[in-house]
């Protein structure tokens, strides 16, 4: 889909900064003739035209930038284009060291190399005790709850959950963001909500829905071995979409279901607080003056 997307975006939009600098050529003509009036109707439209393809100049150099902290209407098209320029150099990987030192340039190699990785560091070790572990973990799910979590999903929790995507975020093999989904809502609402009850239901899913691309991100300035990246998951927005409804029926009960020790990955809580408990322990037990022995 993406490929298809690529050669449709060329075919129909072409080139932007070619279309620029053909009509700029067209004004300095047009302003340079005698035999034209001073600000002509003909001088008006191609000023038109430029002011749109400067927008969709902006547009996607922002989006294939990845900044998101400058806001809306502060164009500088050639920060853009340099960011992107930069996050491409950085994120190409041209070597990587094996386990002996050696390099490995090949790309099908380092494709190879990635792959076995990843297969060995992911894959489950089937165990037998699985029903012993699952006994020693209380129950803290009633049955009202549990009503509440299974009850049929509706199409304002699917709408809420595609908005609250970042709209131009990376997307997945379909070549799709959510901000396709977001503006095309009305026309696609009947078989979003279908196609995403379906998928949570259980019902056959369909081909290419659950596929995502797996990109490396450098942990390093400059990184030499697979370690030094670490890998993230770019998925169709579909099965985001799913996702985050589940997520959404669950953040509300997750308080009360993880315990209080957990401090990650629940609303309200940092990932840090146990590290600062931690560094007061140490603290204080270092201050006591006392000769009792305290164990941390």
């Amino acid at each position: 889909m993406a490929t298809s997307l690529k050669q449709w975006s060329k075919s129909t939009f072409g080139s932007i900064q070619k279309k620029i600098k053909k009509l700029e050529q067209q004004l300095a003509m047009l302003r340079s003739s005698s035999s034209v009036p001073a600000y002509s109707i003909e001088e008006r439209a191609i000023e038109r035209q430029l002011c749109h393809l400067f927008e969709c100049e902006e547009i996607m150099a922002r989006q294939r930038s990845r900044v998101d902290w400058l806001q809306e209407g502060d164009r500088n098209t050639s920060f853009f284009h340099a960011r992107a320029s930069a996050r491409r150099k950085t994120n190409k990987i041209t070597y990587l060291l094996k386990d002996d030192g050696t390099r490995c340039e090949n790309k099908d190699d380092i494709k190879g190399m990635t792959r076995d990785l990843f297969v060995n560091l992911y894959s489950s070790e089937p165990t037998d005790q699985i029903d012993s572990i699952l006994e020693a973990i209380p129950c803290k799910i009633d049955e009202n709850t549990n009503i509440m979590l299974c009850k049929p999903y509706t199409d304002e929790e699917i709408h809420e959950a595609l908005f609250q995507m970042g709209p131009t975020k990376v997307p997945g093999p379909d070549g799709f963001p959510a901000l396709f989904y977001q503006r095309h809502w009305d026309f696609f609402k009947v078989d979003i909500c279908s196609a995403v009850r379906g998928f949570l239901q259980g019902d056959t899913i369909p081909d290419g829905l659950c596929h995502t691309t797996i990109v490396l991100i450098p942990k390093t300035s400059k990184p030499e071995r697979l370690l030094n990246f670490r890998p993230i998951s770019l998925c169709n927005v579909l099965y985001k979409i799913a996702s985050k409804v589940l997520a959404n029926r669950l953040k509300t009960l997750l308080p009360d279901i993880i315990s209080n020790e957990q401090s990650a990955f629940v609303l309200g809580r940092l990932i840090t607080d146990n590290v600062l408990v931690a560094y007061e322990c140490m603290h204080t037990i270092r201050r006591q003056k006392s000769k009792t022995h305290f164990l941390l």
